[in-house]
């Protein structure tokens, strides 16, 4: 009888325990899924604003090229390889709807 009396209440304490072990496991989770998203968004933001700058160019005379748009030179992303990345899908949709003839 004495040891199931000390043997209940250590399996209370490992079932509490086990509670923020697996929600610090979710939490994670997502955590992790959001950073991945905010960087999808950053890219798709980047072929988007190039797409746009192409056709703002084109409509107002300006000199046709992604390097010379404002937002390829200050991007709207911290500095880094956000920056890069953004940068890059900036080129690819403004060369992409360039090379379209939109």
């Amino acid at each position: 009888m004495k040891k199931l009396m000390l043997f209940t209440p250590l399996i209370a304490v490992a079932m509490m325990t086990s509670v923020p072990m697996s929600s610090l496991a979710e939490k994670t989770a997502e955590t992790n899924t959001a950073a991945s998203n905010v960087k999808v968004d950053q890219n798709s933001l980047g072929y988007r604003n190039g797409v746009e700058a192409y056709q703002l160019d084109k409509l107002a005379g300006r000199q046709i090229g992604a390097k010379t748009s404002h937002l390829y030179k200050n991007p709207p992303v911290k500095s880094g390889p956000e920056r890069d990345d953004y940068r890059a899908q900036f080129e690819a949709g403004y060369n992409a709807t360039m090379n379209q003839g939109s």
